[in-house]
């Protein structure tokens, strides 16, 4: 993985980034990797659904579903996850890269200012 993609509390292979160090991560228990050896999370359901999201439709996942009829998602702030497309939507925008979930932490966080509980 790219150090620049990746801020602490970041979800890896190796579990959650606790630190940095000169050459990698510390993710906790002491237990330390090399940027190389680190391997990035795919977006799934279950994930997502561990990570705070709901079902807003089925086959779509949003960050914060108050009103879970997909015609009132796509408000700004919000993350809508595509299970067919893959596709990733914020407010009106449709972000068509977003292949990990690390990406999706790193958005919420840059769009609320809070991290995914």
């Amino acid at each position: 993985m790219k150090p620049n993609e990746l801020r602490i509390g970041n979800l890896t292979d190796k579990g959650v980034i606790k630190s940095f160090y000169e050459h990698g991560v510390h993710v906790g228990m002491g237990k330390c990797f090399s940027f190389d050896e680190l391997h990035p999370v795919e977006i799934t359901c279950d994930i997502l659904l561990k990570y705070g999201f709901k079902k807003s439709s089925p086959k779509q996942y949003a960050s914060d579903a108050k009103n879970l009829k997909t015609a009132t998602i796509y408000e700004c702030g919000i993350i809508v996850w595509n299970e067919n497309t893959k596709m990733t939507w914020v407010g009106n925008c449709c972000i068509d890269n977003v292949e990990y979930f690390h990406d999706i932490q790193n958005l919420f966080f840059a769009l609320t200012g809070t991290e995914l509980v």
